[in-house]
């Protein structure tokens, strides 16, 4: 059986094909690239809130030590209760505020950590389940580029 010579139809077919199966990884690439750029960013938040217990224990040592801290400038040196030896720890706080004040920004920077904490790591999840959900769809592409399905990919067009 000799080989049938191809037709314009056929090569423009083919093209377009070629042309829509091109478009739609781009898409999909382009979407995976801008969540994982979006988690990253989320984890970099996560670090510049710090750790909320921290910002917590330091503002309950202020109101704990009070009455015998000691300041120095913008610190102020406490005996750390919530360590087994007692330990004095440096605390970074103006020195034109009181220890109370001191305390309390520590607080609301807990708060601050604690509910950023809770919803950043919230969007890293759902970021993450987009993400797979994206790659997915783009091995589904992959499969419908090789065996050339001209109904799957025109059906990710929007």
């Amino acid at each position: 059986m000799a080989n049938k010579p191809i037709t314009t139809n056929e090569n423009d077919a083919d093209s377009e094909f070629e042309r829509l199966a091109s478009a739609v990884r781009r898409k999909v690439l382009a979407s995976i690239t801008r969540q994982k750029k979006l988690v990253a960013n989320l984890h970099s938040d996560l670090v510049k809130h710090g750790d909320p217990e921290q910002w917590k224990r330091f503002g309950d040592l202020l109101l704990a030590n009070a009455g015998n801290a000691v300041r120095k400038d913008d610190s102020v040196f406490v005996t750390d209760y919530f360590d087994e030896a007692a330990p004095s720890i440096e605390i970074e706080g103006e020195a034109n505020k009181s220890l109370s004040e001191i305390a309390e920004s520590y607080f609301r920077q807990y708060a601050k950590a604690r509910n950023g904490q809770r919803i950043i790591n919230e969007r890293i999840a759902k970021t993450e389940t987009a993400i797979k959900a994206a790659e997915d769809i783009l091995h589904q592409i992959d499969a419908a580029i090789e065996i050339r399905d001209t109904e799957f990919l025109p059906s990710l067009v929007e």
